[in-house]
């Protein structure tokens, strides 16, 4: 068992056991689902999180977004970043890299000139379209 498994593994058992979880534990589990391109574990945990309640952190919902954005589901990306009251240079910069994977380079750019604050990483998303 590779060690993204054996984290999804214990964030299975944390559930079965009632034991809480909190954004460190769903912004990892996130990045697990993002690696192993498990859109549907992905959607699950989403899901788990809106139906508790769960008060997301910036750092949550892009660790949210960014799955998926890598598991290619961008119209859910979307989705996400357009309801996000704050967004930082993350944000913006999955945004831009969705939209460069998935051949929307005119919404890349779009997303791009609109971006109050760029860094090395969003010129670079830029840079691969």
């Amino acid at each position: 068992m590779n060690m993204v498994d054996e984290a999804l593994r214990l964030f299975d058992l944390m559930c079965s056991s009632g034991v809480e979880f909190n954004d460190v534990t769903l912004i990892t589990v996130f990045s697990a689902c993002s690696l192993k391109g498990d859109l549907s574990l992905g959607k699950s945990v989403h899901e788990l999180v809106e139906n508790r309640g769960v008060e997301c952190s910036l750092n949550l919902m892009n660790a949210i977004l960014d799955m998926y954005v890598k598991c290619g589901c961008l119209p859910m990306a979307k989705e996400i970043f357009d309801k996000m009251e704050i967004k930082d240079v993350f944000s913006w910069t999955s945004m831009i890299h969705g939209y460069a994977r998935s051949g929307e380079v005119d919404s890349a750019k779009k997303c791009f000139s609109v971006m109050p604050e760029r860094n090395v990483v969003s010129w670079n998303a830029m840079i691969a379209c």
